[in-house]
């Protein structure tokens, strides 16, 4: 009897440090800082024979994910895919899978997918802004309006809807509306220094250059890397310590650019890049000619893909680099 006891209890004891093992691989393939950890963790997940079609989808998801923050695209393509065919209501794998292909400027394949989500879950206000921003860089402004319109009926309170829309409504040459969209977003977040720069812009269509300096001095207050606001001011015949400032970013992030970038990016406004598969920074801008540039590339920064060196900067540093790669979209 103490020998069975025994062997019970080693049984119940390699189930249990299995479980916890397999409990550890899921928490770093779902939540690892990591992507590179987050991809071997799902990889090993995926290999086991216990996973039922919903689990496999989710684990399939989470390591979409993961490559997408390394810009490794058509893998991520290929994963958020096989998560739709395991489970094909799965409106957020249609969701990231769209962003993945909006990055990618595949812009009717985005649309397709923001569709399809939207089609299993018409209440989400964040896929209508998605697919409007398609709409919006495509240069199909009314269906864009329209998504954006239906994202505010959705969620009042969506400012980033608030501001496409603006977006949509200057390049209509609606400048009433479009500051009206402006100040909504605004009201909603404080410190949306985006929404500033762009009302300013269009005070300035206006001739109110009163309010447009000071919307520009807001934006640069909150966003210093915000280069088209303070070359706004500069053309504006202001010049002030928060410009100064921007100057000095510019300054130190095309020399971090030089150290740690070039020999793979074009970093100048001209010549191709070294690696043909990095893109010229000067492209960065337009693949993000309306969203802040810091959330897409603090990811890429942080968490570079399989060709860019181990590169840890500080939000400083990367502040440097995105003032910089925002002024190669100004004028000389």
């Amino acid at each position: 009897m103490g020998k069975d006891f025994l062997k019970v209890a080693a049984f119940a004891a390699a189930m249990l440090s299995t479980n916890i093992a397999l409990a550890n691989i899921e928490t770093d393939c779902q939540n690892s800082q990591s992507p590179e950890l987050r991809v071997k963790a799902c990889t090993k997940l995926l290999k086991s024979e216990n996973l039922d079609p919903s689990e496999q989808a989710r684990i399939y998801k989470y390591r979409a994910a993961a490559h997408a923050e390394l810009r490794q695209e058509q893998k991520a393509i290929d994963d958020y895919t096989q998560a739709i065919r395991l489970k094909s209501n799965f409106a957020s794998a249609y969701t990231e899978r769209g962003h993945v292909k909006l990055a990618l400027s595949n812009f009717e394949g985005a649309v397709a997918d923001f569709s399809e989500a939207i089609r299993i879950n018409p209440k989400s206000s964040s896929v209508f802004v998605a697919r409007g921003y398609a709409y919006l860089v495509e240069g199909k402004l009314e269906r864009a309006i329209i998504d954006f319109t239906k994202a505010i009926e959705t969620n009042s309170k969506n400012a980033v809807a608030f501001n496409n829309r603006g977006i949509a409504y200057r390049k209509q040459n609606r400048i009433e509306s479009a500051i009206k969209d402006y100040t909504k977003a605004i009201q909603i977040n404080p410190i949306y220094a985006l929404a500033y720069s762009n009302r300013g812009n269009a005070y300035e269509l206006e001739g109110d250059k009163n309010k447009a300096i000071a919307d520009f001095k807001s934006a640069i207050f909150l966003d210093p890397s915000l280069s088209g606001a303070k070359n706004s001011l500069k053309r504006l015949g202001v010049t002030n310590t928060l410009t100064s400032d921007t100057d000095e970013l510019v300054r130190n992030g095309q020399l971090l650019a030089q150290k740690n970038c070039a020999w793979c990016h074009a970093i100048g406004r001209e010549k191709n890049s070294p690696n043909k598969l990095a893109p010229p920074f000067r492209n960065i801008y337009s693949r993000h000619p309306i969203l802040d540039l810091r959330e897409p590339l603090t990811r890429s920064i942080t968490y570079p893909h399989d060709a860019m060196p181990k590169l840890r900067l500080s939000d400083w540093e990367i502040d440097t680099i995105i003032a910089y790669i925002n002024s190669l979209s100004l004028p000389k």
